[in-house]
């Protein structure tokens, strides 16, 4: 059974876990594009499963968490109007990352199917133009949210607010799969990166 989260600084601290688990898998794949590109022929296979596992595991866990956010910024933009630019900037990202996340899924999808060296290279060079630039893009976006939206919701909601904002999120199936996927450990959140 998934534990209800009771205030709402916690739910936040649930998102800040789920974060740097995303930064994790961001090294992860790092490292995976740089094998893939670098260990040649012999490791192919190896190392393309290993960059889809970790596409995989972003979509798995970057979109619930994006819903829940989306949820978060609606109700942290009518409530704090000053922040208004910040949250559509940050909406307008998420619709980015989802699509580098596909971009990403059908260019392994391709490379794993491909049998021309000449070409396999070519899509090779994009699998780590398109990486490189997603874990580059995700670093930053995360780093904006926990510097603006995160500190500013958790200081300047009223605590009525932060109520029913957390009920908000705790009536959302992706806020019970954020939980179910290990987000929200009891590990301390420094509120910056």
């Amino acid at each position: 059974m998934i534990k209800k989260i009771s205030n709402f600084e916690t739910s936040i601290h649930v998102l800040g876990d789920n974060h740097e688990d995303l930064l994790d898998k961001t090294n992860q794949l790092d490292d995976a594009l740089t094998r893939l590109r670098y260990e040649g022929k012999l490791c192919l296979k190896k190392n393309i499963r290993s960059a889809e596992k970790l596409v995989g595991f972003f979509n798995a866990t970057m979109l619930p968490h994006i819903v829940v956010e989306d949820i978060l910024f609606d109700f942290v933009e009518r409530h704090i109007p000053k922040i208004q630019i910040v949250v559509r900037h940050l909406q307008s990202e998420h619709k980015e990352l989802t699509a580098c996340l596909k971009e990403m899924a059908q260019l392994l999808r391709r490379l794993a199917a491909q049998k021309s060296e000449p070409r396999r290279a070519e899509i090779i060079e994009r699998v780590k133009e398109r990486g490189t630039y997603l874990s580059h893009f995700m670093r930053q976006h995360i780093q904006i949210e926990h510097d603006s939206i995160y500190l500013i919701a958790m200081e300047e909601l009223q605590p009525a607010e932060k109520r029913r904002l957390l009920q908000k999120l705790h009536d959302c199936p992706s806020w019970k799969a954020l939980l179910k996927n290990g987000a929200g450990r009891t590990r301390p959140w420094k509120g910056r990166l």
